[in-house]
Parts: C-alpha cells; sequence; structure tokens
C-alpha cells in the first residue's frame, strides 16, 4: 500500500485527465444539441479540457516529486539502519547494559545474559527481555537498568 507512492498518484493523474476530457466533451456535445448553445458547447469542451490538463499537470508533477523524493532518500535510509545496527551491537558489547541472567522472553534460552529491550509494534510501545541472538533479530532500543 505505501509501496510506490510517486507512481500511484502519476497513475491517479493520468486516469483524471482522460476521465476529465471525457466528462468535458460529452457534457458539451450534449450543450451543442441545442441550436442556440452550440457557443456555449464549444466553450465547455474546451475549457473542460484545459482545466482537467492543468490538474493532470499539477498532480503528475507531484507524484514525480514524490518519487524523486523516495530515490534521493533510499540510501539515506539504508545508512541509518546500519548505524543502527552498530548501535545495537556496541550497546551489547558493553556489560553495563545486561539486566541479568534469565530466560529469553523469545526463543525461552535458559541462562542467558538479558537485555530490556523497547518494542514498538502494531501493539504499542512493550518492554521485553531478550537474549543478545533476539535484540539483533529485532528492531528496537536497548533501555540501560536503572542503577
Amino acid at each position: 500500500m505505501y509501496d510506490d507512492i510517486g507512481g500511484k498518484i502519476m497513475f491517479q493523474a493520468k486516469l483524471s485527465l482522460w476521465i476529465g476530457i471525457t466528462i468535458s466533451l460529452i457534457v458539451g456535445s450534449i450543450i451543442m444539441s441545442e441550436d442556440e448553445l452550440v457557443k456555449l458547447g464549444v466553450a465547455v469542451m474546451i475549457l473542460g479540457c484545459i482545466l482537467s490538463y492543468n490538474h493532470f499537470a499539477l498532480c503528475y508533477a507531484m507524484g514525480r516529486l514524490v518519487q524523486n523524493s523516495d530515490i534521493i532518500a533510499s540510501p539515506y535510509r539504508k545508512t541509518q539502519k546500519e548505524q543502527q545496527k552498530r548501535s545495537v551491537q556496541s550497546e551489547l558489547n558493553n556489560d553495563d547494559n545486561s539486566t541479568g541472567v534469565g530466560k529469553c522472553q523469545i526463543c525461552n534460552k535458559e541462562n542467558v545474559k538479558l537485555y530490556n529491550i523497547q518494542l514498538k509494534d502494531g501493539y504499542g510501545t512493550r518492554y521485553r527481555n531478550l537474549c543478545a541472538d533476539c535484540v539483533k533479530q529485532y528492531d528496537g532500543v536497548i533501555v540501560p537498568p536503572s542503577k
């Protein structure tokens, strides 16, 4: 649903262009069927097509802008995730962040060093005591133990 938003905006712009042109031509021809309103029918056709194209141009440009922004931002997102992984690894190496030894709440390993992790998911923010392997697997924030 959230993939290729720029492409979806551009597709919708093209679709609205053709729908707008079609409607303006149909309405214009209906108005032209009256003998006295021929000039008005032609004006509706021409102005409808021009307004449809203006709407198309603005929406299409917005779609291109969103698409290009995604292209520009993608290397930064990758770099940010790599930095986050390195940060988690350095926090795991720091023994001060361990909450003790016990049972992991995800994989159920016994007698392992545990870390209190803040997990954000569809259910909200939860805190779990996880082993080092599970910390690496899930995107969470290590919460240092209070002293």
